[in-house]
């Protein structure tokens, strides 16, 4: 809504050794269940170059904030 501001949702991603995301997990959230289940499917599928500990490949957690602007029903 115009002069309010974005919404935010916060996620903390559990990634693998290898980089991919094992699991997303919602903290908070004031958007509605099925615009969360976008944006954690999205999220789902994103790779990162994994956490290290020396040369060691390691499993890591992310926690961010997402706000989205502009939504448009895309149905």
């Amino acid at each position: 809504m115009p002069g309010f501001p974005p919404l935010p949702v916060i996620l903390r991603l559990l990634i693998s050794a290898e980089g991919d995301v094992d699991r997303v997990l919602v903290e908070d959230s004031y958007l509605p269940d099925a615009v969360v289940e976008r944006i954690v499917d999205t999220f789902s599928t994103v790779r990162f170059l994994p956490g290290k500990i020396g040369d060691a490949a390691v499993r890591s957690q992310l926690k961010i904030e997402v706000r989205l602007e502009n939504l448009q029903d895309s149905r």
